[in-house]
């Protein structure tokens, strides 16, 4: 099952009727499709639903399932941040934290508590819900960091 939602592409795997040949074909697709946005889940049946009255994939599979497709996504972002060096993206501010001494937010892409967070670095005050324009300078466990646009 796959959920396109703003450009971000979420898959559940383990789902009633995936086979392993279905997952080694979802895994090569990811590995070549190289989405900039994408999350992986394992299915849990719901009570009440019809996916749930039929044969599925153990638990532990489904979950080891989605944790084989988080690490490949995982090295596909590594890359993907690499590329946003010295680059200038549109963040949304989300808050403040004090131990961290930044700003944090998200660009249109990222899904709040799923994806990672731009990390901002600035001597002046930002709003949560304002959106300020970062120079990317940096990537920490998948984090991007930066810095306030110098305007121009």
């Amino acid at each position: 099952t796959c959920i396109v939602y703003h450009g971000k592409i979420d898959v559940i795997v383990g789902f009633p009727g995936e086979t392993e040949e279905d997952f080694v074909e979802l895994c090569e697709f990811v590995k070549e499709a190289r989405f900039d946005r994408f999350g992986a889940f394992s299915f849990s049946p719901e009570e009440g639903t019809a996916a749930a009255k039929m044969e599925f994939p153990e638990e532990e599979i489904a979950v080891r399932r989605a944790e084989i497709v988080s690490e490949l996504q995982s090295r596909i972002m590594d890359e993907y941040n690499e590329a946003r060096m010295d680059t200038v993206m549109e963040v949304l501010c989300e808050g403040y934290d004090p131990e961290e001494d930044r700003y944090y937010g998200r660009t249109y892409a990222d899904s709040p508590d799923i994806d990672g967070k731009v990390w901002i670095a600035t001597d002046e005050p930002v709003r949560e819900g304002q959106f300020v324009m970062v120079t990317i300078d940096g990537c920490v466990d998948g984090d991007l960091t930066g810095y306030i646009a110098e305007e121009e």
